[in-house]
């Protein structure tokens, strides 16, 4: 018995050892190495050429610890320019694009530099070959879906493709062109029908994507209206310029002026320069929906009068300089156009100056951004009505660079013209060549046109955020605005002062909070000038002249510059307060500069000014009739005035100077100080 163990252990041992033997004779990869790593390549493959490879590797440590894994490309046919994208992942992918054997080798490596690696073979065959088009389709062609696989192009361009007939591209079918070659629909009688379905789109791609090489894109000078593109993608084209009639730019698709191209339910992406440039003519974007647009530099770059072919259902994302560019043009008059608002919050990019000489609805939710001193000039009617949760916005397309948009300019008489709900910002590089003179204005109105500023904010401008020139009923609306950080917030003519509402509200306006022109108050009119919100205050820049009835509500103050005048024709009603008083002095009581006062032309019983304060006047004489003095207060032969529970103080020479009727003489209610001259009752 135990001669038979011996010999059955020596037996058993011998077997194990011929098992270990056997075992090293064939594939290793899944063994470990002596430094405890396993690397497995993944299986060999067999594909047809342009087939998207997957890798399958993966590696293991028998310390548990942490690997490094990295895809190199060994060995390739000669040729072979393939990368792999992505090396650092098993299951990383790359196309092959020469017919060959490839070895790809899988490196693992651990914490402390130890490594291990494994290869596969991936072996590439033709497959049914693609069919060559470059040069010219002269007559009509239909191109089909030729090849089973949707991977693999069923046509090649190794040359430019000019169609000078009806090309129509059935759906399926994947088009491949070569580095820089083109496909152009020439004008005249042709035409491109390339309408895919959603299963089986229709592609236009370059041969050398994989290795970052694009093609020039689609050219489109007809003005066909058979010329469309429906589930279609475009991709890595915009490799040289195209020459169209005004400028020459880079596209995916380009359409000259005067052609017409419908593009709906399609994939634009990785152009060079712009996926679609639409050049200014005449209706070229005949329909345009439920498109998307991505890592393009430019998504669409178009005229004014193509922007409303721009749908909500369209996409925008990583367009790394604008989702829609919009150059600079017009908006035809006759037109009435509606901009939608971009998905996402994304922005219309304005390169050039637009005159809008129809009638514009801007969507709630609308983003627009200036580049450096570009105008948005409106002769027809802007109705840009947004909404609490989705404001519309106007801004510099450079913030963070300094740099200044001109501003939006009304010159038209609309009652439609609108902002509400609306942002306005960084606008007042150069001026508006109004007709009385020139200022730059985030918000300029010309003279006799019209604008309704409502719920909107109007910050950050080099001058004006909002200048209305003198003329008739310009603003036709103001209410529960929002003026920051301008060098001034507002500035009007006297008519149309009492547009100024106590709900509007300014912050850090520079130089005026609410600027009031030199200009005259018609006879006609009666009105309240209102206490603005907080402690803003009006400033008067030149002389005013009150013909009509004029009442200053309580808690309302008035700034005046160096001897500028407050001349009352009509009736003044100045009542404050004991809580509230109204308050006219000077714009810079520091500088010692004085303001030249208040002069009662009047004969109105209406005149009265009760609780207020008025300082610093008495700059320069007054022409009373026979005589000139200088007074913070006057009321010349035959006017009358009742002044009661006010002070007058620091005149340059009398505080009243009355050669008419007032009150004032024996009512100690007034209080009067610093009067060189004192008063003459």
């Amino acid at each position: 018995m135990k001669h038979s163990k011996l010999l059955m252990w020596a037996l058993n041992a011998s077997l194990i050892i011929g098992l270990l033997a056997f075992s090293g004779c064939g594939d290793d990869e899944d063994d470990p190495a002596p430094n405890g790593i396993t690397v497995d390549a993944g299986p060999d493959q067999t594909v047809d050429l342009g087939v998207t490879v997957t890798l399958a590797g993966s590696a293991t440590d028998a310390s548990g610890g942490s690997l490094i894994l990295a895809w190199t490309i060994s060995n390739r046919p000669a040729g072979s320019a393939a990368l792999i994208p992505d090396p650092l992942i098993g299951n990383a992918t790359f196309v092959p694009d020469v017919i060959g054997v490839y070895t790809l080798t899988l490196t693992a490596t651990n914490l402390d530099g130890n490594s291990a690696t494994d290869d596969v073979i991936i072996t590439v065959e033709q497959g049914e070959a693609p069919e060559e088009i470059g040069g010219t389709i002269s007559a009509n062609t239909t191109l089909i879906n030729r090849i089973s696989n949707p991977g693999l192009p069923d046509y090649i361009a190794s040359s430019n493709v000019s169609v000078g007939a009806t090309l129509t591209i059935e759906p399926g079918v994947l088009i491949a062109f070569a580095e820089n070659v083109s496909l152009s629909i020439a004008s005249g009688n042709t035409a491109i029908v390339a309408n895919g379905t959603s299963t089986e789109p229709i592609t236009f791609t370059s041969q050398g994507k994989a290795n970052g090489l694009l093609w020039k894109g689609i050219y489109v000078a007809s003005g066909s209206s058979l010329n469309s593109f429906d589930h279609v993608i475009v991709e890595f084209a915009g490799n040289s310029d195209f020459n169209f009639t005004g400028e020459d730019f880079s596209a995916n698709i380009g359409v000259e002026a005067g052609a017409k191209v419908s593009v709906t339910n399609s994939t634009i992406t990785n152009s060079g320069e712009y996926g679609l440039y639409i050049e200014e003519g005449n209706g070229q974007l005949d329909g345009f929906a439920s498109n998307t647009f991505n890592d393009n530099v430019v998504g669409v770059g178009l005229p004014a009068d193509e922007v409303n072919e721009i749908d909500g259902a369209t996409t925008f994302s990583n367009n790394s300089k604008a989702a829609v560019e919009i150059f600079g043009s017009r908006l035809a008059d006759n037109t009435s156009a509606t901009w939608q608002s971009l998905n996402n919050g994304n922005e219309y990019l304005v390169t050039g100056n637009l005159n809008i000489d129809g009638e514009l609805t801007l969507s709630p939710g609308v983003n627009m951004v200036f580049d450096e001193n570009i105008a948005f000039s409106v002769f027809g009617a802007i109705i840009a009505a947004g909404t609490t949760n989705d404001r519309i916005t106007f801004t510099s397309s450079n913030i963070n660079g300094g740099l200044l948009w001109k501003g939006i300019y009304v010159n038209s008489s609309s009652g439609l013209n609108k902002l509400d709900y609306v942002d306005v910002s960084f606008a007042g590089n150069s001026v508006w060549n109004f007709t009385g003179a020139d200022f730059s204005a985030a918000v300029g109105v010309e003279a006799n046109a019209k604008l309704a500023v409502l719920n909107s904010s109007i910050t950050d401008n080099k001058d004006y955020g909002l200048y209305i020139e003198e003329g008739a009923g310009q603003l036709d609306g103001f209410e529960s605005n929002h003026f920051e950080n301008n060098m001034r917030g507002v500035g009007l003519p006297t008519n149309e002062v009492d547009e100024i509402d106590i709900n509007t509200t300014f912050t850090n306006n520079s130089f005026a909070e609410v600027e009031i022109f030199g200009s005259t108050y018609e006879a006609s009119r009666t009105s309240t000038w209102q206490n603005l919100n907080g402690n803003a205050t009006y400033r008067v820049t030149g002389g005013v002249r009150i013909a009509g009835e004029l009442t200053i509500a309580p808690g309302a103050s008035f700034e005046f510059d160096e001897d500028i005048a407050f001349i009352v024709d009509g009736a003044l009603i100045a009542k404050g307060t004991s809580t509230d008083r109204i308050v006219m002095t000077t714009s810079n009581v520091n500088g010692g500069i004085l303001w030249k006062g208040v002069y009662f032309n009047s004969s109105s019983n209406l005149n009265e000014i009760d609780f207020a304060d008025i300082s610093y006047g008495g700059r320069s004489n007054w022409n009373f009739t026979g005589s000139d003095f200088a007074a913070i207060v006057g009321i010349d032969v035959n006017r009358k005035l009742t002044i009661t529970n006010s002070s007058i103080s620091n005149s340059g020479a009398y505080g009243i100077f009355n050669k008419g009727e007032i009150n004032a003489n024996a009512n100690t209610s007034n209080t009067f100080s610093s009067l060189p001259e004192g008063n003459e009752f």
